[in-house]
């Protein structure tokens, strides 16, 4: 059986984390409190942080976080630690997996941000449907290269046509 492979899905997987992905990543200690995050976060512009023990990442505080679980319950954020409220597990990817598949990861797992990470399990970066969404002109090139293909052979095709029903008019024979 002959192996054919799907164009389509190798165009995709010709993006990875790591051309998307934002390589400055901001972190916190797991005792500090909310409010200490919140002003890095709003400081830095991000809308995450990473939480950490003993200089470990243990999880993750997001604007969502601070929203549901703070202000929405009228919560002081100067007395709850970054511990208390934390998402405490790390969904992650790598940089070198197609950003098919850390957009397939982040569905899955009804997030909105992935972890990027190395060989060694070290964080690198973080990558979120914003990148995605603002890079999307770079995927959708690759699916204009893919559609400029095929009407090449398209016409290829529709000029070859036309040379054998030439052949056969002249020569009356295929």
């Amino acid at each position: 059986m002959k192996n054919t492979k799907n164009p389509i899905s190798e165009i995709r997987k010709s993006i990875y984390v790591h051309d998307i992905m934002s390589k400055e990543i901001y972190s916190i200690d797991e005792e500090q409190s909310i409010e200490d995050a919140a002003k890095i976060m709003s400081d830095k512009h991000i809308s995450c942080i990473v939480a950490l023990k003993n200089l470990k990442p243990i999880g993750m505080l997001t604007e969502s976080d601070l929203i549901r679980k703070i202000i929405a319950k009228s919560k002081n954020p100067k007395k709850i630690k970054i511990k208390e409220v934390m998402t405490p597990r790390l969904i992650t990817t790598t940089g070198s997996a197609p950003v098919e598949k850390a957009s397939n990861i982040m569905k899955q797992n009804k997030i909105k941000r992935l972890i990027v990470v190395n060989e060694n399990k070290c964080i690198i970066g973080i990558v979120t449907q914003t990148d995605i969404i603002k890079n999307f002109n770079k995927i959708y090139d690759n699916y204009r290269h893919l559609l400029w293909n095929s009407k090449v052979y398209f016409l290829i095709f529709i000029f070859v046509i036309i040379l054998f029903l030439i052949n056969i008019l002249v020569f009356g024979k295929p």
